[in-house]
């Protein structure tokens, strides 16, 4: 007899249970209360008070009361099963596996022990026990619902997403109303690209339960894939504000916003969702990725170490850290991690796409464009998928295979603007200034707002004050650092360009200015590591060892190397030998580079000649014609790799292009560069690059004489003629009077020059830099 309620032990317990099953769990807690102080080891008590301090959130207490229930005689498996749940809750998988269990100990028969420890399992990246578990949880309970919803869980997790879908229909046809069923489903048709199945499904989850959190979730996901950011912003927000700790969603709503260059408030929203779940490695490198995007590099370190910490083998962290030595400069810790990730298991789309950007940002080409057809394999539905691998085809000379990637996304997704503004900057590499204004305007009319937008259109048409496309420009500069250091630079780098146009220089110069400080906030550049690799370079390759490797290389007459400071003439001197019919112009390539990776940085007798065969075979395959005589390779940068070119390829014919010092250095400066002139992005960099580069030549010069043409892109300009003779007779071959109208040979130029060379050559880029003199000092004072 309890005196102080004056009824029976079995009445209080019954009265409490009432209460529970009336969701008064505070009404519980007070009858359970005094049950326990009478009878301190009563079983049912114990446990039913466990079960409401739950309830009313106190997870602590339920694990308290629970634990002192699981000590007595009587326990049965739903008070493990309870336990270990509770536990699990509280981040102790470990003891809760233990506890479940237990519960299967004490009887193998009772179903909810194995699916909640298969929960449990999947949790820990355990996913084939897991599998095991669920799988007993089914045949115990084929009848249950909630038994093959965590049973489709677990096949999700393994990659069996027909029988994950097969598991969560079975749950719906045990229950019709089932909404966590009908979301979960959303997800996994999402993950398929199935996104008309994706969000038929979630929308049904919505209509059984309007306020279902998890469903909006899931709907946004897919409305964000789909390119509907506004829409998927919206459900995100309305996920957050019905449940507030919702941690995944405030995850994702912060890279929604990051997709609308809000980064400010995407770094709000990841540090929401990591205040909810502390161990959120995956919030913690979105806040890093927009950190970055805002110039804060050290905290945008911080934010992807915190995670690396939390999940040392996550390939997703993995990927991001690569990313981030690469801005960094750690080049060396890059391929240290590149080499990790290649021995890793990726099942995800989108883990893909970001793995392919670092292969591509590494000069992995080939490499990055076959994970990318990874990625694809699992989501064929995917557009921006496929505008990434045009981006990369693009930029690396596979025009052919971009137009049939841009044309696949758009068939996907016809209303997505980085589709149009990759297909615009397509059109401007063939010279087609129509074609990718028209297309530039799509994008513009889908998202006015993105400075990528303008970017592509200062270079495709000439503004005057009063044109609303500079009009707007102007407007956007409002709050533009808000979106991002790139956008910032993207967009002053437009207006400088208008105003240059409009002869306004002073003007063009300040946004000049303000673009070049913007980029360098988000790239690493240090000299003195600069002069250390300049330094190496004269000590690996001496007069010795080349004489050394005389007679060692491959003697090839095909390769033509186009060489020198970016901006100095390159592209020019290109495009004449293009116009040869029998050169074929293979634009800036990374084979040499990406040679010397599969066999050794370092040229010696024994491999020089494997290097050039190999370089050799790789060019060949550039020559879509099949019969050139001669091909081109205009990667400036080879400068640096004289010593190894000669050694390999000695029949091989180099170009030294040379331009006025200070018209060379603010070219540079003018531009912002896809990839790469780390250096280019501060003046005293500059300087220091040019001396750099000019003492690495005259060194050249030294130790190679009269391997390398010189040409002075000035002589060029004044004096075609002579200059485009002076080219053939060098390469060996009979002169062809297409050589005097280089601006009618057409092809697909892939650099900032693009614009110039379908013109007839001119001459008002000479002595271009005093436009700007007043601005220019100390660079002037400096190289004269």
């Amino acid at each position: 007899m309890l005196k102080k309620h004056n009824m029976t032990l079995e009445q209080a317990l019954s009265l409490a249970g009432q209460q529970v099953n009336l969701s008064n769990y505070r009404a519980a807690e007070l009858i359970l209360i005094d049950i326990v102080d009478a009878v301190p080891d009563c079983f049912d008590a114990l446990h039913m008070l466990g079960v409401v301090k739950y309830h009313i959130g106190n997870l602590k207490e339920a694990i308290k009361f629970l634990e002192k229930a699981t000590r007595l005689a009587n326990v049965t498996a739903a008070c493990y099963c309870n336990f270990g749940s509770f536990l699990a809750q509280d981040g102790q998988h470990d003891r809760a596996c233990e506890v479940f269990d237990k519960a299967i100990e004490l009887d193998a028969s009772y179903p909810d022990s194995y699916w909640n420890k298969a929960n449990i399992l999947c949790l820990e990246g355990k996913y084939e026990e897991a599998k095991l578990a669920g799988k007993k949880a089914v045949e115990l309970a084929p009848d249950r619902s909630e038994a093959w919803l965590n049973f489709g869980m677990v096949l999700a997790k393994l990659g069996e997403f027909e029988d994950a879908i097969a598991a969560w229909n079975k749950s719906i046809k045990l229950q019709e109303n089932f909404a966590l069923a009908y979301s979960n489903l959303g997800n996994i048709f999402r993950e398929l690209g199935r996104y008309d199945e994706a969000k038929e499904h979630c929308l049904k989850a919505l209509k059984i339960e309007p306020e279902n959190t998890q469903a909006m979730n899931n709907l946004a996901n897919i409305l964000f894939d789909l390119g509907q950011i506004e829409e998927a912003e919206n459900w995100y927000k309305k996920a957050v504000s019905l449940q507030p700790d919702y941690a995944e969603a405030h995850n994702n709503l912060a890279i929604c916003l990051m997709q609308k260059h809000r980064f400010d408030e995407a770094v709000i929203q990841a540090r929401y969702a990591i205040s909810f779940q502390n161990d959120y490695a995956e919030a913690y490198m979105n806040m890093s990725r927009a950190l970055r995007a805002m110039g804060e590099i050290e905290k945008a370190e911080d934010a992807v170490n915190q995670a690396l910490l939390l999940y040392p083998d996550s390939v997703a962290i993995k990927i991001e850290l690569a990313d981030m030595s690469f801005m960094l400069g750690k080049d060396v810790e890059v391929e240290l991690i590149l080499s990790e990730i290649e021995n890793m298991e990726i099942k995800s789309p989108q883990l893909y796409l970001q793995y392919a950007d670092i292969l591509e940002k590494s000069g992995k080409i080939e490499k990055a464009i076959a994970t990318i057809e990874k990625s694809i394999k699992l989501n064929s539905n995917n557009p921006n998928a496929y505008i990434r691998k045009g981006q990369i085809c693009h930029m690396f000379g596979d025009i052919e295979e971009a137009k049939k990637s841009y044309a696949k996304a758009e068939e996907l997704q016809a209303n997505n603007p980085s589709l149009y503004i990759a297909i615009a900057d397509l059109y401007q590499s063939k010279g087609d200034k129509k074609n990718a204004e028209i297309t530039i305007k799509k994008a513009q009319a889908i998202s006015p707002d993105l400075p990528a937008i303008y970017s592509v259109l200062s270079k495709v048409k000439t503004f005057s004050t009063d044109d609303k496309d500079f009009l707007k420009m102007l407007e956007l500069e409002n709050g533009i650092e808000k979106r991002g250091m790139e956008a910032a630079a993207s967009l002053y780098f437009a207006l400088f360009l208008a105003f240059e146009n409009m002869a306004k220089y002073d003007r063009a110069f300040e946004y000049l200015q303000k673009a070049n400080n913007f980029k360098s906030k988000i790239i690493n550049f240090d000299v003195d590591k600069q002069k250390d690799i300049f330094k190496k370079i004269k000590q690996d390759y001496t007069r010795q060892d080349f004489i050394s490797m005389k007679d060692r290389g491959y003697f090839s007459d095909l390769p033509i190397f186009i060489i020198g400071m970016p901006r100095s003439g390159t592209t020019l001197t290109e495009q004449i030998l293009a116009a040869h019919p029998d050169i074929y112009a293979a634009g800036e390539l990374l084979d040499f580079g990406s040679t010397e990776q599969e066999y050794g940085s370092y040229m010696d007798k024994h491999n020089c000649a494997n290097i050039g065969a190999r370089y050799i075979e790789k060019l060949k395959k550039r020559d879509i014609t099949g019969k050139a005589l001669r091909v081109t390779d205009k990667m400036p940068a080879n400068f640096m790799r004289l010593g190894q070119i000669v050694s390999a390829l000695p029949n091989a014919k180099i170009i030294h292009c040379r331009r006025n010092s200070i018209d060379t250095c603010l070219s540079c400066y003018k531009q912002n560069f896809a990839r790469g002139q780390e250096w280019s992005y501060k003046l005293d960099d500059i300087v220091e690059q040019y001396k750099l580069y000019t003492d690495l030549m005259n060194y050249w010069r030294e130790i190679l004489p009269n391997k390398f043409l010189e040409i002075n892109y000035e002589d060029t300009v004044s004096d075609l003629k002579n200059q485009a003779r002076k080219l053939i007779d060098y390469i060996g071959l009979d002169w062809n009077d297409a050589c005097l109208a280089p601006h009618k040979y057409k092809r697909n130029i892939l650099t900032a020059s693009k614009m110039q060379v379908i013109k007839p050559v001119y001459k008002s880029s000479v002595n271009s830099w005093k436009n700007y003199r007043d601005h220019l000092e100390p660079l002037v004072s400096r190289l004269e």
